[in-house]
């Protein structure tokens, strides 16, 4: 039985152009309306239910969907995940709609709570377009809200083989650039402090390492990665305790987000290890954290503002045409030095 792929496929379209002539949307133009309801009748496709919802009615809003680790806490201890990234991008994308005529709404989809369902936002129809905002989980996310009629956008990391609109930040580069930095300081005992592994960008981020590595004919060994089992700065403690209560020694550390850093610096403190006179710290993905703590961490800014505003002056574009054809914009990230790095 053909579905709306086979239907998207035959005309040469993206499923969520389908859904909008499924729904008798005015987006589309006559000439693709007639492609695709040619390749409906050849292929025999019948709708299902929720190709049949959309309304045809503005609603003037547009809604930010973010995928969290966890869900909120009350407390704002060590163990808390402090989701900036998210609230960056988020921030760029309201400075992006300033002075447009769309109000905007936020929905966490927290990693306990993934499932097959679709965010509420997107059920009830009260947005016109969706920014997703965050790692991805649930690889069919997209396609299930695009297949609902509603234009989306992704944010901060790509979604590959998704029809989508995405501006993005490459770990892989962004990775490379902050350990060659070391590198070119001297450094050559380096430790990767890297987010978990359900992140899918956990590993394009050692990708990025091991070439850089790679260009000095060091290698990066695997009981150097350190993957932590949360966000946090708790679990960047537990993990660098581990490492160096093995026995290791580095003289670098290159941690993954500013939590999981500062975790690990607690932990140099408690047992008197100098940063960076014993140990250098470089972070990816830049922060008020880095910039607000006492030595201030030097890293890699990926553009997570100028990523959500780029993202909204985008789907204020895929609202006014639909067609548009699917694009990834990716934003090249720059090193900011502070306080964290010597040379050696």
């Amino acid at each position: 039985m053909a579905n709306i792929h086979d239907v998207a496929k035959r005309a040469g379209v993206s499923k969520s152009t389908v859904s909008l002539v499924l729904n008798n949307s005015p987006l589309v133009k006559p000439d693709t309306r007639e492609l695709v309801e040619a390749a409906i009748e050849e292929l025999g496709y019948v709708p299902s239910s929720n190709a049949r919802g959309l309304r045809n009615q503005k609603t003037h809003s547009l809604g930010i969907v973010i995928l969290t680790e966890e869900e909120g806490g009350t407390g704002y201890d060590v163990d808390r995940f402090a989701g900036l990234c998210n609230y960056n991008i988020a921030d760029g994308i309201y400075r992006g709609l300033d002075g447009s005529r769309y109000s905007v709404a936020t929905e966490y989809i927290s990693l306990n709570k993934a499932s097959r369902a679709l965010p509420k936002m997107v059920e009830d129809r009260r947005v016109d377009g969706v920014f997703v905002v965050g790692s991805f989980f649930d690889v069919d996310l997209i396609p299930r809200i695009q297949a609902c009629g509603i234009p989306t956008v992704a944010v901060g990391i790509g979604y590959p083989g998704a029809e989508t609109v995405a501006v993005v930040a490459d770990p892989a580069e962004g990775s490379y650039i902050g350990v060659k930095n070391l590198l070119e300081k001297g450094h050559r005992a380096i430790c990767y402090l890297n987010c978990p592994r359900i992140f899918r960008s956990s590993k394009d981020r050692v990708k990025g390492a091991q070439k850089a590595f790679d260009e000095y004919a060091h290698q990066l060994e695997k009981s150097w990665i350190l993957y932590t089992d949360r966000n946090n700065g708790l679990s960047g403690y537990e993990a660098f305790a581990r490492f160096w209560e093995s026995g290791e020694r580095p003289d670098a550390v290159f941690a993954a987000n500013a939590p999981l850093a500062l975790g690990a610096m607690r932990y140099m403190r408690e047992k008197g290890i100098g940063v960076p006179e014993d140990v250098s710290i470089l972070v990816y993905e830049d922060s008020v954290l880095c910039g607000y703590n006492t030595l201030g961490l030097s890293a890699v800014n990926i553009q997570k503002e100028e990523m959500g505003c780029r993202a909204a002056v985008r789907m204020l574009c895929l609202l006014e045409n639909v067609d548009r054809d699917p694009e990834c914009e990716t934003l090249t990230p720059y090193i900011v030095e502070r306080g964290s790095v010597r040379q050696r």
